[in-house]
C-alpha cells in the first residue's frame, strides 16, 4: 500500500513524502514539482526525471529511481536539465522512452529530443519528430505495440499542440492534426 501511495503522490506532479512513517533508505530528490515520471515493471522501480525544484527555483537534470524501498541517483549523463518533458515505458524497446520538455526556466528552449532509458544509461535517439513542446502526455497502446504523444505546448509554433503522434522504436509518425 505505501508502494502505491507513492507512485499516486510522484504520479501528481510533486512528491509529498509520508508523514506517518519513517523514511527508509538514503534520501531521495529534494521536493520536485514539473519532473517527468514512468513505472519500469521489468525493473519494478519508479523512474524520475528532471523536474523544477521550487525552494531553489532551479531545473535539475537528474535520474531518480524507486524501488518500494529506497531512492537510488542513477546515471548523471542523460538528457540534462529539463521539465515539463513526459515519460513511459515502452515493453518493445524494454526501456523507458522521454520525449520533449523545456531544458531551461525559459518557455522559449523547448526540447524535441526522443531519449530512452534502460535501467543502466539513458540514449538519445536521432529523429525527426512531434517538434518542440513541453506538457504534453506519452502513453503506451498494447494493441499497436506503440508509444502515442498528445497535446502539449509550443513556442517553436503558433503555442497549442493539438497533434497525435505514435512512436514505435524506430520513428514518429503523425496520426492526426487538428480537424482531421
Amino acid at each position: 500500500m505505501r508502494w502505491a501511495a507513492i507512485v499516486v503522490l510522484w504520479l501528481s506532479g510533486c512528491f509529498l513524502g509520508l508523514e506517518d512513517q519513517p523514511p527508509v533508505g538514503p534520501p531521495g530528490p529534494a521536493a520536485l514539482i514539473e519532473s517527468a515520471q514512468a513505472y519500469d515493471p521489468i525493473r519494478g522501480r519508479l523512474v524520475v526525471q528532471g523536474g523544477r525544484e521550487p525552494e531553489a527555483n532551479e531545473v535539475r537534470s537528474a535520474t531518480w529511481e524507486h524501488d518500494g524501498q529506497r531512492w537510488v541517483l542513477t546515471d548523471p549523463i542523460g538528457p540534462g536539465p529539463r521539465r515539463l518533458a513526459a515519460m513511459v515505458h515502452f515493453p518493445e524497446l524494454g526501456a523507458i522512452v522521454l520525449y520533449g520538455g523545456s531544458d531551461a526556466d525559459n518557455d522559449q528552449a523547448e526540447c524535441n529530443e526522443t531519449w530512452t532509458y534502460d535501467g543502466a544509461k539513458w540514449r538519445r535517439l536521432d529523429l525527426d519528430g512531434p517538434g518542440c513542446r513541453r506538457g504534453h502526455n506519452l502513453s503506451y497502446d498494447p494493441d499497436g505495440k506503440r508509444v502515442l504523444l498528445f497535446g502539449g505546448l509550443d513556442f517553436c509554433g503558433d503555442g497549442r499542440c493539438q497533434e497525435t503522434w505514435a512512436f514505435d522504436g524506430q520513428a514518429w509518425t503523425l496520426l492526426a492534426r487538428p480537424g482531421e
